[in-house]
């Protein structure tokens, strides 16, 4: 009784010439990798289509204003995810709220882009940036250091893009859209938190 291994090569008397094995032969000159059947990618590829139809997911962050118990309101985070069992909410997490780097108390000014109240290019600040609200002028600050003036406009940023006359330093002027809203506005006094 002749026992042949799984991969013996040579004669054997129980079969034809014809179906004796070969010696393995790799593919690819220095690869021992065997390509993948187009089946097999062809599956993979519906597979990676048809499952987020089938199990769709998706996340959902959003920051949202609420009333907490002392009465002050304060901004939470919530996450939401979508998965195939359903909509999945989990704990709120409060947002932290930058704390300015220091505070100051100065007069603060409205102007606008009339050319009484700027230089030869109205609507370009110092920094090069067209006029819009949200602009300040104030030569104490670096350019685009942002600001809030919580008496005046809550927590509305302004960014420092605009400069003013050398004679008024410690001083803020506030870009406003029509010299009738700047001259309204007037002279105030009010703290000024540098972020």
């Amino acid at each position: 009784m002749v026992f042949l291994l799984p991969r013996q090569i040579g004669k054997s008397p129980y079969l034809p010439e014809n179906t004796r094995e070969k010696p393995y032969e790799p593919m690819y000159q220095h690869s021992y990798v065997y390509p993948m059947p187009q089946s097999y990618f062809i599956i993979l590829v519906l597979a990676m289509v048809v499952s987020p139809l089938l199990f769709p997911q998706y996340v959902v962050h959003a920051a949202v204003v609420l009333p907490v118990h002392s009465g002050e309101m304060r901004e939470v985070k919530l996450t939401q995810a979508q998965g195939p069992y359903g909509v999945v909410f989990t704990a709120p997490h409060e947002v932290e709220t930058p704390k300015p780097k220091w505070t100051i108390h100065m007069p603060i000014t409205a102007y606008s882009s009339t050319l009484d109240q700027t230089d030869d290019t109205p609507f370009i600040t110092a920094s090069g940036t067209h006029v819009r609200d949200g602009i300040i002028a104030a030569n104490f600050l670096p350019i685009g250091t942002v600001v809030k003036i919580p008496k005046l406009y809550g927590d509305k940023e302004f960014v420092v893009e605009d400069r003013m006359n050398k004679r008024y330093f410690y001083h803020a002027d506030i870009w406003m859209e029509t010299r009738r809203e700047a001259v309204v506005f007037g002279l105030k006094f009010a703290d000024v938190e540098v972020y």
